[in-house]
């Protein structure tokens, strides 16, 4: 750096932030890092920053918005403030439209109770003809005759062929329990494009 800055910082403007990636400042420069204006630097230097140095520190420059409306930020409009931030946690309406995956319990599984109507237990009225008996066991002849041979009716025994009406309980209403699994840390991103460190300086005579 010798050949491209002369003994003395000849070979910077006085007064003009530099950027500049080297461990050792060239003569009557200083860092730009916030601190008190030094009592040897030039008047005109002084009467353009004040008492303090501007501070570079960390942060990249960038050219005031000047009505482009390409920053929105107010710290963007005024020469000399910063803003921005090296890292920065997604809020809910900043983050991309997802799915999530869910699952039911199987606690849904279920049956249902019925009952069936009592009107089911009938008999059937059969004719006999003359002489005819469906059984030989005397509990059983005809009804309606005085004598065996005479025609009448027998009942069938209960319980024959019938249907019988069933209603079913409601006791299909019922619900599912959904776990909803969930991604993610919730950690702030890096903020920080590509960059390369250097230092920021000026020639203050």
């Amino acid at each position: 750096m010798a050949r491209l800055i002369p003994k003395g910082g000849g070979g910077l403007p006085v007064g003009v932030p530099m950027h500049l990636p080297l461990a050792q400042l060239p003569k009557n420069t200083v860092l730009l890092d916030g601190s008190a204006m030094p009592s040897w630097a030039s008047s005109q230097v002084k009467a353009m920053y004040g008492a303090t140095l501007p501070d570079y520190r960390g942060r990249a420059p960038v050219g005031t918005d000047e009505g482009a409306g390409r920053i929105s930020a107010a710290w963007a409009k005024t020469p000399g403030q910063g803003g921005g931030a090296d890292t920065h946690k997604l809020g809910t309406d900043e983050m991309p439209s997802h799915d999530h995956a869910a699952s039911a319990s199987t606690n849904g599984y279920h049956g249902h109770s019925g009952s069936t109507g009592t009107d089911g237990s009938h008999r059937h009225s059969i004719g006999l003809r003359d002489g005819e008996d469906l059984h030989n066991d005397s509990r059983d002849r005809v009804e309606g005759g005085d004598d065996y041979g005479q025609s009448g009716t027998e009942h069938t025994r209960y319980a024959g062929n019938h249907n019988h009406s069933l209603s079913i309980n409601g006791n299909g209403n019922h619900s599912h329990n959904i776990s909803i699994g969930h991604r993610g840390g919730n950690a702030a991103h890096n903020n920080m494009q590509p960059s390369i460190a250097g230092r920021w300086v000026m020639r203050l005579k």
